[in-house]
């Protein structure tokens, strides 16, 4: 007498086993073995995407390190621009009370 079992697999894809009564267990036991095989395929790694997660979020807060540092360092720039100004002026006024001519001051545009 013959058994036949029908196994679906992830793929949609069917398999027909085709076994006597004493082998109806084996068909079925790979059947299940293919099945298996076929779910834990698809899914992927915990550990991989949980990296991959931290991975990000690693890159996010360098992200706000790197601007607040880049933040930092235009307050200073603005500062010493600041300072330099104040510098050339107090020069200009003493040169012009000590009568030494000074040429005007070229303009940079940052």
């Amino acid at each position: 007498m013959l058994t036949e079992v029908f196994c679906r697999t992830a793929t949609g894809l069917g398999r027909v086993f085709r076994c006597r009564r004493a082998g109806l267990g084996v068909a079925m036991a790979t059947c299940i073995a293919t099945g298996i095989a076929a779910c834990s395929a698809g899914v992927p790694s915990v550990s991989t995407d949980i990296s991959t997660r931290q991975a990000m979020l690693d890159l996010g807060q360098n992200l706000v390190d790197v601007r607040e540092e880049n933040a930092a360092l235009q307050a200073q720039v603005d500062s010493l621009r600041g300072a330099v100004a104040y510098q050339d002026t107090v020069l200009r006024q003493l040169a012009g009370l000590a009568g030494v001519p000074v040429r005007p001051p070229a303009f940079v545009v940052p």
